[in-house]
């Protein structure tokens, strides 16, 4: 590698970006470019050696420093790897939780603190199960008081239940060496709740607003949401409904409380429209029964009943939205 790393940067693969931050890919490396100033990737590549020393498995950190371009951190792409979040969207196979869940384990046993760790910051090679820890900012030696906030690293486990049955649940809340994995689970559920109503919000406004994340503003004005295929938004049901924006946002709602249902995939507010899911994918309906999923949705202040579902999933999002206003 040259002097300067950032002679990468040419011809490099943009992969994402915010006002500040951009990240790329060049051949076998991720370049990382934050242009801020006195921002620096030191604590990243420092909390990497943390890892390492913890024998945490991390994406190789190779190299990190400013130049008039802003603080930029090099790491080597992790081959045959893709992010966990992506994968567990859908149901995996039981030896891929396992594999997570003993990753996992690791972490939550060792002297590390990750202060944003969830399954977009692990990747897996779902050949072989190896997983890596990614994006390591803010991690730290875990000092008396991160004790106290061990469950913001233990909740990355909640983000396996929009597949997974309560009995699951806890068979994987136990391989992720956790006591007691009944209480935990009634208890994230309430915790996951309260974090939810907290940030809906601003969620609401960043949805509305076309925020990368979540949505695109297309010129004639239509909302969508990135996660929707051309495929399924082609084939998807056109309603008229003056609810439009409203069921629009609880779609997102149901996705973040990890609620399998009919998904709203775009809305037009400005003509009461939405375009609604033709049915749910078989790879996205939960193996959670209808009970389950009714207390799931209680513990998220949404009176239901096992009337509103039907195969697993919510059927009609429209129905029980107009239900529990």
């Amino acid at each position: 590698m040259r002097d300067d790393p950032l002679y990468l940067l040419a011809g490099a693969e943009e992969v994402k970006s915010n006002t500040v931050r951009q990240v790329f890919r060049s051949g076998a490396y991720y370049i990382k470019l934050d242009r801020r100033k006195g921002k620096s990737f030191r604590g990243e590549f420092n909390a990497a050696k943390l890892c390492t020393a913890e024998k945490i498995p991390v994406v190789e950190h190779l190299a990190y420093g400013r130049s008039s371009e802003g603080s930029w951190l090099v790491t080597r792409a992790a081959e045959n790897c893709v992010e966990a979040a992506a994968l567990f969207k859908e149901r995996q196979s039981s030896e891929l939780d396992s594999a997570v869940a003993a990753f996992l384990k690791e972490i939550f046993s060792s002297r590390v603190y990750h202060p944003d760790l969830h399954l977009g910051n692990v990747l897996l090679d779902p050949d072989s199960g190896r997983s890596l820890l990614v994006d390591l900012h803010g991690v730290r030696k875990r000092n008396f008081f991160d004790h106290f906030r061990v469950y913001m690293m233990h909740r990355c486990i909640m983000e396996f239940r929009n597949t997974l049955s309560d009995d699951e649940m806890l068979s994987l809340i136990e391989k992720c060496g956790i006591k007691r994995p009944e209480w935990f689970f009634r208890k994230a559920l309430a915790r996951e709740a309260v974090f939810l109503q907290n940030v809906t919000p601003r969620r609401r406004r960043q949805i509305l607003n076309g925020y990368f994340k979540y949505t695109r503003i297309e010129g004639d004005g239509k909302l969508v949401d990135i996660d929707a295929e051309e495929s399924a938004l082609l084939n998807s049901e056109v309603i008229e409904t003056p609810d439009a924006e409203e069921l629009f946002l609880f779609h997102f709602f149901l996705t973040q409380a990890k609620i399998p249902h009919r998904r709203i995939l775009a809305c037009e507010p400005g003509k009461n429209i939405i375009f609604m899911e033709s049915e749910l994918p078989e790879k996205y309906r939960s193996a959670a029964g209808n009970g389950e999923l009714c207390r799931r949705l209680k513990y998220n202040s949404i009176t239901s009943s096992e009337e509103d579902f039907k195969s697993g999933y919510l059927d009609d999002i429209a129905g029980v939205f107009r239900s529990n206003r």
